[in-house]
């Protein structure tokens, strides 16, 4: 795999919180929190990134887990829309079966 510098200007006060080791288990962290915004603007998917930075999409999902990043983000409404949903579909299904 081919590797390319990149540079990200920051407030110099930021900077210490970054550690530049190549190789190291920071510097992963740090390649897969700089792609984690194409990820969640579904321009990049959790394979292909895990690909790209030479893991498995487990460890991508476990390294972002641990970094307090879900792989799964559902709002309690997402749920409550979700069975408001299911439950429209069923009535329909019910209504269908019983007409017959």
């Amino acid at each position: 795999m081919k590797f390319t510098d990149i540079s990200v200007k920051m407030p110099v006060e930021a900077a210490r919180y970054i550690e530049t080791s190549i190789g190291t288990k920071s510097s992963l962290r740090e390649q897969a929190l700089l792609l984690y915004p194409s990820i969640s603007d579904l321009s990049l998917s959790y394979g292909r990134a895990a690909k790209l930075l030479g893991i498995s999409k487990r460890e991508l999902i476990d390294l972002y887990s641990g970094l307090g990043i879900p792989y799964i983000s559902v709002t309690w409404e997402d749920v409550q829309n979700d069975m408001a949903t299911y439950r429209a579909i069923r009535q329909k299904e019910l209504e269908k079966n019983t007409a017959v």
